[in-house]
């Protein structure tokens, strides 16, 4: 396993988890409204432990979740669709999306994918 990536990838999840973590607080003593969304993404990753992996960083990210993974036939990359309770910005959530993904693809492929 790549040091450095791991360790990138745990900062990355330290960070999305306090940042989730502190939109709910916000949301539950505040009073914040909820803002949802709803995304589709196309995946980079291919095996099942990088789906895997990446699905579950963001079911344990506070305000986020994945509904499903669609299959890929043939050279169709699987697909999956998020639920996003407070960021409705969805060119924002995509862009976090594909960094996690990225930081995961680092993980298991290195930096030359």
């Amino acid at each position: 396993m790549r040091i450095r990536e791991a360790w990138a990838y745990f900062v990355m999840m330290l960070k999305g988890i306090t940042q989730g973590s502190w939109q709910v607080v916000r949301s539950a003593w505040f009073g914040m409204p909820a803002a949802p969304a709803i995304l589709e993404m196309s995946l980079g990753c291919r095996s099942d432990i990088e789906i895997s992996l990446f699905t579950a960083s963001i079911a344990i990210t506070p305000g986020t979740i994945v509904l499903g993974v669609a299959a890929g036939r043939g050279d169709d990359n699987a697909t999956i669709f998020v639920h996003s309770v407070y960021d409705n910005d969805r060119e924002r959530v995509m862009e976090e999306l594909k960094e996690l993904e990225a930081s995961i693809l680092d993980l298991f492929r290195g930096r030359h994918r």
